[in-house]
């Protein structure tokens, strides 16, 4: 996963909503990673706080990342490739999946626009190798 693995932006579970869209917002990121005592605990994401802000009448400054986070989020071990990764996201139907390593500490995140981006690329070598075989071939 190190190949297509994000630095990931964390939340704690017991932290306001209104500082978590306030994160998004200055690194630029639809989610965030929830800890606890260093282990992955849960997602939030832009579309949850806007969901919570409906909720709430757009003050979410007393809701905490726990009341409104995916919890049981699923993970990827870090020695996992980018196939294992598309596979656990049909599976599970997600978008992102945090990335920890043996002692289950998370180490990175990996989106669904990482694997798209990953398999264009490979596309592209592959595409270059029946190029390079086939003179005179042209799609």
């Amino acid at each position: 996963m190190k190949e297509i693995s994000n630095d990931p932006v964390t939340a704690s579970k017991n932290e306001a909503v209104s500082d978590c869209a306030k994160r998004m917002n200055q690194e630029n990121v639809g989610s965030l990673v929830v800890e606890d005592e260093g282990k992955v605990v849960g997602v939030l994401t832009d579309r949850q706080i806007a969901l919570a802000a409906g909720d709430h009448q757009g003050d979410v400054s007393a809701v905490t990342t726990e009341e409104i986070m995916t919890d049981g989020v699923v993970t990827l071990q870090e020695d996992e490739d980018s196939l294992a990764a598309a596979r656990t996201m049909a599976a599970e139907g997600v978008r992102r999946l945090p990335v920890v390593d043996s002692s289950d500490s998370l180490v990175g995140i990996v989106s669904l626009d990482d694997v798209v981006s990953l398999t264009g690329e490979q596309l592209a070598d592959a595409t270059t190798v029946i190029e390079k075989q086939s003179p005179g071939y042209e799609p």
